[in-house]
C-alpha cells in the first residue's frame, strides 16, 4: 500500500487544506474545507483564536467522512481544542497539519515560559540574526508597562493543561505551536509609551488602559529548542515589526481609512527614517 503524502495541488482561495498525520507524523490523507466568500489570507476564525461552533460541527464531519473505511478511521472522533486553535488561526489558501491519534501524555509537569524574553535582530551586512535578553529590560523602567501583554499571555500558558504531561515525553510540535497561538505568545503587543493611568503591581491599570503606542512582536519559532518536553521552562525569542506602530482605543477617528487587525489593534504606518531608527535602537538595546 502507498503511503499518503499531503496533496500539493494549488489551494483554492476560499479553502483551507487540511493535512491529517498520524502520532508519529506521517502522512495520512489531505482534504480540502471551503467557505463561500472566503478571502485568501484571512483566517478561518474572525479573531483568529476562537473556532465558530458551525465551522467545527463542517470540520469534524469532513474529517470523519475522509477516513470512513480506512486503518485510521478509529484515530479521529472529533476536533480537541488544540486543534481548534489550529484551524482558528489557519488562514484561507493556505494548509495546516493536525496529529491524529496522538496519545496524550499522563502527568503532572506543567511546561513555562520565561519573563525573560529575548529581542531576535538582524545584521543587515552579515544576513545573520541573535538574540538579546529584554524582558527584565523593560520590567526596570516604572513607566513603561510594554510587558503587561506578554505577562498575561504567560500567566495563561504556564496553567494550560494542554502543555502538562510527563517530563519523559517530548511535546509536539504542533501541539506547541497551537498552545502559543490560543495562550496569547504568537503574537504580542508591547507598549512603549508610558500610561496614563498609575501603575499598580500586576498590572491592573494596565490591561484597562486603552491609551499609548506598542510594537508588534512575532515569536521567532526558529529560536526555539529542537526538542522540548513537558516541564521544560522555554525562554522565547520575538522578532519586532519594523515600520509601524500599534495602538488601542475604543473609535479612532484621527487616522482616516485605519481598522481594525484580527488582534484589535490599528496599525500606523511609520514611513520616517529616523523615527524608524529609533525603534531599531530599542529594540537592540533595550525599552
Amino acid at each position: 500500500m502507498k503511503e499518503a503524502t499531503p496533496s500539493t495541488d494549488t489551494i483554492a482561495d476560499n479553502a483551507i487544506r487540511i493535512n491529517l498525520t498520524d502520532a508519529t507524523g506521517k502522512a495520512i490523507k489531505s482534504v480540502d474545507y471551503t467557505k463561500t466568500g472566503a478571502t485568501k489570507g484571512t483566517t478561518l476564525a474572525t479573531d483568529g483564536k476562537t473556532l465558530a461552533d458551525t465551522d467545527t460541527s463542517a470540520i469534524n464531519t469532513l474529517i470523519t467522512n475522509a477516513l470512513a473505511g480506512t486503518a485510521n478511521a478509529s484515530a479521529f472522533t472529533s476536533l480537541s481544542d488544540t486543534q481548534k486553535a489550529t484551524l482558528a488561526a489557519a488562514k484561507f489558501g493556505s494548509a495546516v497539519t493536525l496529529q491524529l491519534g496522538a496519545t496524550k501524555s499522563v502527568g503532572n509537569d506543567q511546561t513555562t515560559v520565561s519573563q525573560v524574553w529575548n529581542a531576535t535582530v538582524y545584521d543587515s551586512l552579515s544576513g545573520s540574526k541573535s538574540a538579546r535578553a529584554a524582558g527584565k529590560i523593560a520590567t526596570m523602567i516604572p513607566f513603561f508597562n510594554s510587558n503587561v501583554n506578554f505577562t498575561n499571555a504567560m500567566n495563561k500558558f504556564n496553567a494550560d493543561p494542554d502543555v502538562k504531561g510527563s517530563k519523559n515525553d517530548v511535546i509536539s510540535k504542533a501541539t506547541l505551536q497551537a498552545a502559543f497561538k490560543k495562550d496569547g505568545l504568537d503574537t504580542v503587543y508591547l507598549k512603549i509609551t508610558p500610561t496614563i493611568l498609575p501603575r499598580i503591581g500586576g498590572g491592573f491599570l494596565d490591561n484597562i488602559d486603552p491609551t499609548g503606542l506598542y510594537m508588534k512582536a512575532n515569536l521567532d519559532y526558529d529560536a526555539l529548542p529542537t526538542t522540548i518536553h513537558y516541564g521544560d521552562k522555554i525562554q522565547l525569542s520575538y522578532q519586532y515589526e519594523g515600520g509601524a506602530l500599534y495602538h488601542k482605543a475604543f473609535n479612532q477617528t484621527i487616522f482616516p481609512n485605519i481598522t481594525q487587525n484580527a488582534d484589535g489593534y490599528y496599525e500606523l504606518p511609520i514611513n520616517d527614517d529616523i523615527l524608524n531608527a529609533i525603534l531599531d535602537a530599542i529594540v537592540r538595546y533595550g525599552i
